[in-house]
């Protein structure tokens, strides 16, 4: 046994209190919401709890991420998408800082862009001068990512994939995220009062689950393991037929 895999920490036991947490945090978000009026513009707003906490997930995940695949049993290129993924979302959650640093962001047709969700707006704005309504835009955007991800499982290494996707659970973390932000960005077309919180705690949700995703990464098995586990059905069956 290497020493990286020594000096690992019991990786179940963090993403059990991660799992706990994110759950508590969620539910207390959600409850306050529904219960405590005078805290609505605080957890949906920009810049208020429920963006901060996303963040803060955001950025302990780019660095985790990066932590767990240094001490992978076995690691595959594939893994750096969920540090990366955490990174790049975090970057555009704070809009790259440009509020903080007093930087002038640049503009497009007179608005300022200072991440994708702007980029995003603007577009969704001059659609609706031609007669796209936002939430048509929103629909066509959901429709084109399920024929997408039909086309990606049921293609020519449809179960391919499938396989890949059932012996890593860190992928289907990630999977789970990049699904929940996508559809956080189609709420995003259409937010407005309930509608923004909801967008908020998607993002919340997306980023806890690539906590998770990063945390599933030390255990991720070495190719001899995932053999031995697609072979363990028929071993089985054959010592109980020779029993």
């Amino acid at each position: 046994m290497s020493g990286a895999s020594r000096s690992l920490p019991p990786v179940d036991e963090v993403a059990r209190t991660a799992v706990a947490t994110g759950a508590v945090l969620l539910f207390i978000i959600v409850a306050g919401y529904a219960g405590v009026p005078s805290w609505r513009a605080w957890l949906r707003e920009e810049g208020g709890l429920t963006e901060g906490l996303t963040a803060f997930a955001l950025f302990a995940t780019a660095i985790l991420g990066v932590w767990a695949i240094r001490r992978a049993k076995h690691r595959e290129p594939a893994m750096w998408i969920v540090p990366a993924f955490a990174l790049f979302a975090l970057l555009d959650e704070i809009r790259y800082g440009v509020t903080w640093l007093g930087v002038t962001p640049p503009t497009i047709a007179g608005e300022p862009i200072a991440g994708v969700a702007d980029l995003v707006d603007v577009t969704a704005v001059h659609l609706d001068g031609v007669g796209v309504r936002p939430w048509m835009l929103a629909v066509a955007v959901s429709v084109a990512a399920a024929v997408a991800i039909a086309i990606f499982l049921v293609g020519p290494r449809g179960r391919a994939r499938l396989h890949a996707l059932h012996e890593r659970p860190w992928l289907q973390r990630l999977a789970a995220a990049m699904v929940l932000t996508l559809a956080a960005a189609a709420l995003d077309l259409v937010a407005g009062g309930h509608l923004r919180f909801a967008e908020e705690v998607g993002e919340l949700a997306s980023a806890f689950l690539l906590t998770l995703a990063a945390l599933a990464i030390p255990s991720t098995p070495t190719p001899l393991q995932r053999w031995r586990n697609r072979l363990e059905p028929w071993t089985e069956m054959d010592i109980r037929a020779r029993a």
